[in-house]
């Protein structure tokens, strides 16, 4: 029986297309845009900004401004951890 060897995952022969292998290194700003993590942080910002709009619009329970806050902290703090627990949470989404 063969056993799996250590994967390097950032070698460029481990790359899907030559724009995230050979190229990467010239295309790294369009990750900030482009990327899933990219797009994760955009779906949370409109989230979040439609949870405030619907609040001051009294859709919905009103929202204090502490939690108003903490909310605007959430969108501009976002970082990969927090899409990481994004995706594990809703992966199963993938599969409806």
């Amino acid at each position: 029986m063969i056993k799996p060897q250590q994967v390097d995952n950032h070698s460029a022969l481990r790359a899907l297309s030559p724009l995230d292998g050979r190229y990467q290194s010239q295309l790294i700003s369009l990750s900030e845009t482009f990327s899933e993590f990219a797009l994760i942080k955009a779906r949370v910002f409109v989230e979040l900004e439609y949870l405030l709009f619907l609040s001051a619009h009294e859709l919905v329970p009103a929202v204090t401004a502490e939690a108003q806050n903490t909310i605007e902290e959430l969108a501009v703090d976002f970082d990969i951890a927090a899409a990481e627990k994004v995706k594990k949470k809703f992966k199963f989404y993938a599969y409806i």
